[in-house]
């Protein structure tokens, strides 16, 4: 039976928590082209997420198209260390609002930010987060830790599907659903302190 992928719509707009991190990179003056690469989005979406922090006043200056001609990627440690940031903000927020372990958390994160994701790829997603010093996992832990999550998810009546001999997914409606799950988890975070005026 041949398995059926999901089709991007490429019309998903860029969460709340994806366009903060967004803006930190921007900030610290990480070109438009390598954050799309990050985030996984369209260059022009990008621009114009940072064009939005410019007009707020988040960011003082337009941050460089791309780097330099000639300079391999990696050598840039901020995008590399935002990347890191950005993904693991991502499965704390996934464990903190879904109150998931930290395995489901790391793979909830990874479904909702692709169209599909294999098998192999949720195994590698277990296989960094232990310990270097132990055997590795039977490939067939993904499908006991999807199990679990599954049960999980739906107290929030989100669902996984499975694409056969390939992996799961999460439908865009259900990706869209998390997404303004954790948009709202995150804004109920944000706490205001108030400015004490100070007597001169």
């Amino acid at each position: 039976m041949a398995k059926t992928l999901p089709v991007a719509t490429g019309d998903e707009p860029i969460p709340v928590y994806e366009k903060a991190i967004i803006g930190r990179m921007a900030y610290e003056g990480v070109p438009i082209r390598a954050i799309a690469r990050v985030v996984k989005h369209p260059s022009d979406e990008v621009r114009a997420v940072v064009n939005d922090a410019l007009a707020n006043g988040a960011i003082i200056e337009f941050p460089p198209e791309d780097w330099p001609t000639g300079e391999p990627r990696n050598a840039h440690t901020s995008a590399v260390a935002f990347k890191k940031m950005y993904e693991e903000d991502l499965v704390m927020l996934c464990k903190r609002f879904f109150n998931i372990p930290p395995l489901q958390a790391a793979m909830l994160a990874v479904l909702i930010r692709r169209d599909q994701v294999s098998r192999e790829t949720l195994h590698n997603v277990v296989e960094q987060r232990r310990k270097t010093n132990k055997e590795d996992t039977d490939p067939k832990i993904v499908d006991v830790i999807i199990c679990n999550m599954r049960k999980n998810l739906a107290k929030h009546d989100l669902t996984i599907r499975t694409i056969w001999s390939y992996g799961y997914c999460m439908e865009p409606d259900m990706r869209r659903k998390a997404n303004a799950l954790l948009e709202e988890f995150l804004a109920s975070l944000v706490v205001t302190v108030p400015i004490k005026r100070v007597e001169t």
